[in-house]
């Protein structure tokens, strides 16, 4: 007799996938696109926002973080997750103080990444990536319990990274034209997507 999944494990699924997806995709960028070359890799289209290099490192951290999540809990798999989310904290107030403090470019000069273009990490990426920080900590934190604020959150931050997406698909320029999402890329949009829904979904199911 077959034992059908339950919907805590389905949410656990989806979520190691969408870990898996943020590890995969950023590597792509950081190793096919930024290291070897290929302007494709990392904004798709032509006219796109690129996903610079600080955006790609900070989503492959954000995805070991989200791993360890699954993992069983322990002081190790506390601090790691800690210190990971500490880092990209760290790398997106680096970049929003460079760019807009300063007046700089941000830090992705470190990786050269000039060579194509001058892209930078977005205010909305930066925003972006310290919520999904916070969410990582705040499900260690609260571990099976549900939060209505950690549900409004997810998905306030689905429906923006959508809007994104829809953006891109329709009207680009427009988009970019908006102080907030210029400099947003693709790839990063689809990524906060990914994350946020599967932020969402295990909190409903945790509600449940």
């Amino acid at each position: 007799m077959k034992l059908k999944p339950t919907p805590m494990c389905v949410a656990r699924s989806f979520c190691l996938f969408v870990a898996m997806a943020m590890l995969v995709v950023s590597s792509l960028v950081l190793t096919h696109g930024w290291m070897l070359g290929h302007e494709a890799t990392v904004r798709l289209v032509p006219e796109f926002r690129a996903m610079v290099p600080s955006t790609a490192l900070c989503f492959a951290l954000l995805g070991i973080a989200f791993l360890q999540l699954f993992l069983p809990r322990g002081r190790v798999v506390t601090s790691s997750v800690a210190w990971i989310t500490g880092v990209v904290v760290m790398i997106c107030v680096a970049n929003l103080a460079t760019v807009y403090v300063v007046g700089g470019s941000g830090i992705d000069w470190v990786f050269r990444a000039s060579r194509f273009g001058t892209d930078r990490m977005a205010i909305m990426t930066s925003v972006g990536l310290i919520v999904c920080s916070a969410c990582i900590l705040a499900i260690l934190t609260f571990r099976d319990r549900a939060s209505d604020t950690m549900t409004f959150v997810a998905l306030l931050g689905f429906s923006t990274s959508l809007s994104v997406v829809a953006g891109h698909a329709f009207d680009a320029r427009s988009l970019y034209k908006m102080r907030l999402f210029d400099g947003v890329s693709l790839p990063s949009a689809l990524l906060f997507a990914l994350f946020f829904a599967a932020v969402a979904l295990l909190q409903i199911q945790h509600d449940e």
